[in-house]
């Protein structure tokens, strides 16, 4: 049964220094050409998609796109999915796309949840990572979202960026925490291949932080965010109570999604498959084949549901997975007794789960269970 529904919408105003998603830069033309496209795929969807209970818009930059092609794509969406069992619909945006027409836009069909890409309140940092909006932007796009009604709002914040002091990463959680948001997504910079700020880096024009410093400031986060009734997750997510992501909770249960558009993965039954991650091709696929292309790709759902599982704090139901799988982790998996002594990993109430120190070097653990 799929539960969440994910549209890619690819465009963006420029590219950031450090982004290495399914995204361009495009006139007019390209979007209305991938905007027919994608309605075109939801329009030959088989899928059953009248159980769909989340709906995430991202991209890119899905704010980049204009208001009428935005509506092309929420028009055929309503003829596949019954948008009245829909409890939290989510679109990504630039703070400098949250204006009142675009919120009154999304009021409108039914967009409830806001993830706005805010990354820091430090103009030199938001230069550093090739950002166009400023600190004002960030929390002007709160206050508009707030005024026309739009409340559950997730500001993402990268953190472990080149040159980043203590202080100035203590500015941007003083900064968040003023804006008295439910959700905040708070990513450690991952250096990618084919990405200007790799270039720089390979160049010696930028340096990465040390790596301790780095856990420092993610453990500094924790205290300073538990501190003030917003709890951690998942490895990169906090909130206020009863406002965890719906959408990506599915992801990280590994419940079944479609996803629609560029470069889209799904998991639908047993299958994952991901459609073209180019442009051509993904054009060509729609209109010769009626889908995106849907590339199979080899998955183990046992596996991925463990390590997924362990992302977020809650853990594994050890019972729950024996039933889905008919294993059980503590057996299947033997490098757990080692991480289990040392006290990186802890069972309680039948549910496996990093320790708050095991957090902080999970991806040895991770690693090993591979």
């Amino acid at each position: 049964m799929i539960q969440a529904l994910y549209v890619h919408l690819p465009f963006c105003q420029h590219i950031c220094h450090y982004c290495d998603f399914a995204k361009m830069v495009a006139g007019k033309y390209i979007q209305a050409r991938y905007v027919e496209a994608l309605v075109r795929e939801i329009q030959l969807l088989e899928e059953d998609l009248s159980e769909v209970k989340t709906i995430y818009f991202g991209g890119g930059t899905p704010s980049s796109l204009s208001l009428e092609h935005l509506d092309q794509i929420v028009v055929e969406l309503a003829k596949k999915v019954d948008l009245s069992k829909v409890s939290e619909w989510t679109i990504e945006a630039n703070p400098n796309d949250v204006t009142e027409p675009f919120l009154t836009w999304a009021k409108r069909v039914g967009i409830n949840r806001l993830s706005i890409g805010a990354q820091s309140f430090s103009k030199r940092l938001l230069s550093i990572l090739g950002r166009d909006h400023h600190a004002d932007q960030i929390r002007e796009a709160v206050r508009l979202a707030k005024a026309v009604g739009i409340t559950n709002i997730n500001i993402d914040l990268i953190y472990g960026i080149p040159t980043q002091t203590r202080s100035e990463f203590r500015s941007d959680l003083e900064e968040v925490l003023a804006l008295d948001l439910p959700h905040i997504s708070l990513y450690s910079l991952i250096l990618e291949e084919k990405t200007i700020l790799k270039h720089q880096i390979n160049q010696g024009i930028l340096t990465m932080p040390d790596e301790d410093l780095v856990a420092d400031l993610a453990e500094e986060a924790n205290a300073f965010f538990q501190e003030h009734g917003i709890h951690q997750y998942e490895f990169s997510n906090y909130a206020k109570e009863g406002h965890q992501s719906a959408h990506n909770l599915v992801y990280w249960h590994l419940q079944e999604y479609l996803g629609v558009g560029l470069a889209a993965s799904s998991q639908v039954q047993e299958t994952r498959f991901t459609n073209d991650t180019t442009l051509k091709g993904y054009l060509h696929h729609v209109s010769s084949k009626g889908n995106g292309g849907r590339i199979e790709e080899p998955c183990d759902l046992a596996m991925e549901a463990f390590l997924m599982g362990l992302r977020l704090n809650e853990g594994v139901d050890l019972d729950q997975y024996q039933i889905r799988f008919s294993k059980d982790p503590l057996t299947s998996y033997p490098a757990l007794s080692k991480y289990l002594d040392k006290g990186l990993l802890e069972v309680v109430n039948r549910k496996i789960r990093f320790t708050d120190h095991g957090r902080m070097v999970s991806n040895v653990v991770l690693m090993e269970l591979i």
